[in-house]
């Protein structure tokens, strides 16, 4: 199933007229790997949506909209806990412990949290 990464490549890709192969090209990758980052099958390589936002002049509304779909489709996250505190580094490493059995509840309240 296509990511919300790959849906926003394949508008960028038709607003331009291009085939995959064509932004695959440009990229300088295959189009299978380009159609696998779409798919959610690789990750998004280091560097590549500032390539993006430079090849195809997108403006700061298509920038956002890129790395909100990119955050969305991304297969892992790493955080960087160099220099925060032992409690932070505990509440990080306890939520990714836990993670997987959070129910649609608990991820509400979560959110609600982190939106304050």
């Amino acid at each position: 199933m296509i990511t919300e990464f790959g849906k926003c490549l394949r508008n960028i890709r038709m607003d331009c007229n291009e085939l995959l192969k064509d932004m695959a090209e440009k990229l300088n990758m295959t189009s299978a790997y380009l159609s696998a980052i779409e798919h959610g099958k690789r990750e998004i390589p280091e560097g590549c949506i500032g390539k993006i936002i430079r090849l195809y002049n997108l403006n700061v509304e298509e920038f956002i909209a890129l790395e909100e779909a990119a955050a969305n489709s991304r297969l892992s996250l790493k955080i960087d806990l160099f220099g925060h505190s032992d409690d932070k580094k505990s509440l990080a490493n306890a939520f990714a412990r836990k993670f997987e059995n959070l129910d649609e509840a608990q991820i509400n309240e979560m959110m609600n949290i982190l939106k304050k």
